[in-house]
């Protein structure tokens, strides 16, 4: 009786979890990577270090976890919700990440999949600016915007995963002191919406040079996805890299090349 009872909770559970895929190159790290209904995708991590963990590292390799995912899926990701609870009395941090894919290319087995990635990088666009500047330190914001589907997201999980991207270029001012900048900014604005010249304000304020401003948004009813670098006193735009329909990683990718 009871192995029958044990059997029929096993099946119970594995069903209850129906979707959740395990890749190597995550195993031992994430606690958990399922999907919801075929449709969204939850990644979880609890650092059990406790003091001696690194909060913001965990976030930042979930988040990157979860864009190798979509490249290997040929997908284009969308952040849905992010969930994150800091260390505190009798508690881990936790970090849950949200996301569903869209837009997936399907592939043949006789089809070249370098040349679907170069088409793919053929929507990507670099501009640089031919004024020469010294900017050795940069603020990186998130824009809060609006996707296709017409959902929000708030930027953070792409400011993110550019802090990440940008170092060896630049020196990163710390994620934590920026946002309590960012904090008394808008509370002297009482609710007003920023501009790019109060973000580039903030990065001045947080000892940057120049502040790198991150964001997703809806052209033409693909996925526009952008970051560019103004100066933090000037506002002057000094580069700006846009693409469509493509991933974070490509266009990132394709900004180093440019930079170095």
């Amino acid at each position: 009786m009871r192995l029958l009872l044990f059997a029929a909770l096993t099946f119970f559970l594995s069903f209850s979890v129906s979707g959740q895929r395990t890749y190597p190159e995550h195993d031992g790290y994430l606690d958990s990577f399922y999907c919801v209904n075929g449709e969204k995708y939850v990644m979880e991590k609890t650092d059990r270090r406790g003091i001696f963990g690194n909060p913001r590292t965990m976030r930042e390799k979930v988040i990157k976890f979860a864009h190798e995912f979509a490249e290997k899926e040929k997908g284009i990701l969308k952040e849905i919700d992010t969930f994150y609870t800091p260390t505190g009395p009798g508690q881990f941090a936790f970090f849950r990440y949200t996301f569903t894919l869209s837009n997936k290319i399907g592939i043949s087995s006789n089809e070249n999949i370098n040349s679907d990635t170069s088409s793919n990088k053929n929507d990507i666009r670099i501009r640089i600016s031919d004024n020469r500047v010294d900017i050795s330190k940069v603020a990186v914001i998130g824009k809060e915007s609006t996707l296709c589907d017409g959902t929000k997201d708030d930027g953070q999980g792409l400011a993110e995963l550019v802090e990440g991207e940008l170092l060896g270029l630049y020196g990163v001012v710390e994620r934590k002191y920026l946002e309590e900048i960012l904090d008394e900014q808008r509370l002297a604005m009482s609710g007003l919406l920023f501009e790019d010249t109060d973000f580039a304000t903030a990065g001045c304020l947080a000892g940057a040079q120049g502040t790198v401003l991150a964001s997703y948004g809806c052209l033409q009813g693909k996925t526009k996805l952008q970051v560019k670098l103004v100066d933090c006193s000037t506002s002057d735009l000094y580069w700006s890299a846009t693409g469509l329909d493509v991933s974070e990683f490509d266009l990132l990718d394709a900004l180093r090349s440019k930079l170095k």
